[in-house]
């Protein structure tokens, strides 16, 4: 009832049942000045065709630099860990509470999800991914 009522509570615990998923068509590589480099193909635009690519070379893939911190955060999302448990690992490794944790993770999976770089798969999209609907 409460949960009808306070529709942010219910976004929190979707979040934290969500699981976050690595794009699988980003490529990953180390970076002398980042951790880790993710690289992500950017959709094909109408001035990336031919004749205009001909003459006009243009990028194919987006890179975001991930530090330390966001490579390991990176890293966890596996496509089977819940934020949750993240969030959890999270705030062991950095000795800081949970709801601290929950901030920084959640607002770096943002950028991450803005960036293209994961997405953030709920329980109701496993269910009806498996049973293909």
């Amino acid at each position: 009832m409460a949960d009808d009522l306070n529709p942010r509570a219910r976004d929190f615990d979707e979040l934290l049942d969500s699981v976050p998923t690595p794009n699988v068509a980003a490529r990953t590589e180390k970076s002398s000045r980042y951790a880790l480099v993710v690289r992500v193909p950017i959709r094909r635009r109408w001035f990336n065709s031919p004749p205009l690519s001909w003459m006009i070379s243009t990028r194919t893939h987006r890179g975001l630099g991930l530090d330390k911190i966001g490579a390991e955060i990176y890293q966890m999302c596996d496509g089977r860990t819940r934020t949750e448990r993240i969030i959890e690992k999270f705030s062991r490794r950095y000795v800081t509470s949970f709801h601290e944790a929950r901030v920084a993770v959640s607002q770096y999976l943002q950028t991450l999800v803005r960036n293209g770089v994961v997405v953030l798969v709920g329980p109701g999209d496993k269910a009806s991914r498996s049973s293909g609907k």
